[in-house]
């Protein structure tokens, strides 16, 4: 079935290769396969309704937005409230921190002079959660997890 679907698929390819290079086409190259329907209702009606799907998903989903948490708290949560590059708050939100991408903070230190600094804060967060691999984010939630947040006053 991959295969014939990708005989498909290169022969829509090359029939309308005059309309994609001239940024013309506008329809999916898959849009009248028969046999691409058929492939999605079975991955809709077997695959993606599984009850392991869903618990797999239902777990990316808290992972993904106890992350964004954890590093804006890293980020956001330093000593002097202008400057980004200054001293985190706390050993938790210092280790978290630790764990951003140094590609990442060379971006935003080499923004510094273009754009703000809350910008720079958000931009630094959206890069960093969605440059992760599935399997880092959830191991990382997961190490993340078994370090307790300390209480306030």
């Amino acid at each position: 079935m991959i295969e014939a679907l990708i005989l498909e698929a290169s022969d829509e390819f090359s029939n309308h290769i005059d309309d994609i290079f001239g940024l013309t086409h506008e329809t999916s190259l898959m849009e009248h396969s028969t046999l691409c329907k058929a492939l999605k209702g079975v991955a809709a009606q077997y695959g993606f309704s599984h009850s392991t799907v869903l618990k797999t998903e239902a777990l990316g989903a808290v992972a993904i937005e106890e992350l964004m948490s954890d590093f804006w708290s890293a980020i956001h949560s330093r000593e002097k409230r202008e400057d980004i590059w200054s001293r985190r708050l706390g050993a938790r939100a210092r280790y978290v921190y630790s764990l951003i991408s140094p590609n990442y903070l060379e971006q935003a230190q080499y923004a510094a002079s273009m754009i703000g600094l809350r910008y720079r804060e958000l931009r630094l967060l959206t890069d960093m959660v969605s440059g992760t691999t599935d399997t880092f984010a959830i191991k990382t939630w997961r190490e993340l997890g078994a370090i307790p947040h300390a209480r306030s006053s």
